[in-house]
């Protein structure tokens, strides 16, 4: 019967992961006619494994994307999605794989001079409050010079 035709695995946003937390991933199944369902995932990110159908690993500490593509088959169909999992490091705000002044001076550009935004937002929040302010920057100059805590520590 194809009039209750399910798209089987539901579509997954783009992640971003900090460098050194774990990823989970097993995707959502949407077919309302079907129970059981075999996954094959054609590719993830090189610091991932598989764990009985769910993607884990620990997001290495550097700037890199990679692609998790899986698919989704039941007794009559195969779906399958798509997203990229980014992996950053918190503070490095340049994406240079460096937490150094830089940083600093990026984030100033882009809060005082219409630069970019940090390619993952959350590298440039430094301070976790949730925006990328001038806090943001006392907190990087303090961590570089003055033996502060590290960026992203409280998060």
């Amino acid at each position: 019967d194809q009039s209750n035709v399910a798209s089987i695995i539901a579509q997954h946003d783009d992640v971003d992961v900090r460098g050194g937390a774990e990823f989970r991933f097993y995707p959502t199944i949407i077919d309302p006619d079907d129970t059981i369902h075999t996954l094959a995932y054609q590719s993830y990110p090189s610091w991932c494994a598989l764990q009985n159908d769910t993607l884990v690993g620990i997001a290495p500490l550097q700037y890199v994307t990679e692609t998790v593509e899986v698919m989704a088959s039941d007794y009559c169909r195969t779906a399958s999605m798509s997203f990229n999992v980014t992996s950053y490091v918190c503070g490095d705000a340049n994406i240079s794989n460096f937490v150094d002044i830089d940083d600093a001076v990026y984030i100033v550009n882009y809060i005082f001079a219409g630069g970019p935004e940090p390619v993952v937002f959350d590298s440039g929040d430094v301070d976790c409050s949730g925006n990328i302010d001038i806090d943001d920057v006392v907190y990087l100059v303090n961590y570089i010079f003055a033996g502060g805590p590290p960026p992203c520590d409280g998060c």
